[in-house]
Formats: C-alpha cells, structure tokens, sequence
C-alpha cells in the first residue's frame, strides 16, 4: 500500500531513512494499516502510475488553455 507520511520518523527503515511528513513511501498492508491506525500515515488511493499519468494530463491541459478572450496568436 502507498501511504502518504503525516509526521516525522527518526531512525531508518529498511537501511534508509524515512521520509518526511508529506512524502510517500510503499509498505506492506499489514504494515501500513498498522501505522494508519496510529496516525502516523495516511493510505494513498491509486498506484504512482494512474498518479502519474493524472499528473501528465493536468499539465497537458494546464498549458494548452489560454485566458478567454485573447486572440491567438499568429504563426
């Protein structure tokens, strides 16, 4: 399960450090429920892929539009 880190974790996981509050991290789901429960994290919903993709559209889109009302330019 992705979860998204709500608080700071000392120490490391697995030989690496842990992320920080806001960034997210892949644990088992027994692990990661466990963790949930206690506050520290929060499940993500969808895989870093469907996360990616929505992202590459959001920026297709964001850059194509163009404020209403200003002409195009011409090429």
């Amino acid at each position: 399960m992705i979860v998204r880190m709500l608080v700071d974790v000392s120490g490391l996981r697995d030989g690496a450090s842990w992320p920080a509050a806001g960034e997210t991290l892949e644990l088992p789901d027994a692990e990661a429920s466990a963790y949930c429960a206690l506050g520290m994290c929060e499940p993500v919903r969808g895989t870093v892929e469907d996360r990616r993709e929505t992202a590459d559209v959001m920026t297709t889109e964001t850059v194509s539009r163009r404020p209403p009302g200003r002409p195009r330019k011409a090429t």
